[in-house]
């Protein structure tokens, strides 16, 4: 079984400026999520086998309608909220309703595969942190750096592929590995 997911990867020039921000979040109980990790996860798939892997992908390729769009990475905030943040990410500006449609694709052809489909609205965004214990001062911490960087713009990329990815977790973190790599409708081959 393979632990997958599927997402579009942001831009070394974006990770960059994400990371920055991500290391003045550092503290015991936050682990900033490593450069190379920086992604907008469409879909968790979870463990699943190499088969439907394939099979996802093959479909997905027939149901991508879209032409690449540029995306605009910008803002922070977390989820839950401020009061209990569980995870602290950058948003999404021009071209969030293309990812939402994109997410919707992705969620509609995981279902034919007997994929939980998504009850919540889909969010784009890039989690920069995880909190692993709220307390006063990691509170504080986010939320001086959210009010810091809430209106912030960190760039503006070409969505051009979707990527099926392994996640192959260890003590120092997950490594992302790509299994398959989708190209938008109108992409030009690499």
């Amino acid at each position: 079984m393979i632990r997958s997911f599927i997402a579009v990867d942001l831009p070394d020039e974006i990770t960059e400026k994400l990371w920055k921000i991500a290391v003045l979040l550092d503290n015991p109980g936050i682990n900033p999520v490593k450069r190379e990790n920086m992604h907008i996860t469409l879909k968790f798939l979870g463990n699943t086998d190499q088969t439907t892997l394939e099979r996802i992908a093959e479909r997905l390729k027939s149901k991508i309608n879209l032409n690449p769009f540029f995306l605009e990475i910008s803002g922070l905030g977390a989820f839950p909220g401020e009061r209990n943040p569980r995870v602290v990410w950058a948003g999404t500006g021009d071209g969030a309703e293309n990812m939402k449609q994109l997410a919707s694709i992705v969620d509609n052809t995981a279902g034919k595969f007997g994929f939980r489909r998504e009850r919540r609205p889909f969010v784009p965004h890039s989690t920069i942190a995880r909190v692993k214990r709220t307390t006063g001062e990691t509170r504080a911490l986010i939320k001086d750096v959210i009010r810091k960087y809430s209106d912030a713009n960190f760039g503006k990329f070409m969505v051009e592929a979707i990527k099926i990815k392994k996640s192959t977790l260890t003590r120092e973190g997950p490594i992302y590995e790509d299994l398959h790599i989708l190209r938008l409708e109108g992409a030009d081959e690499p």
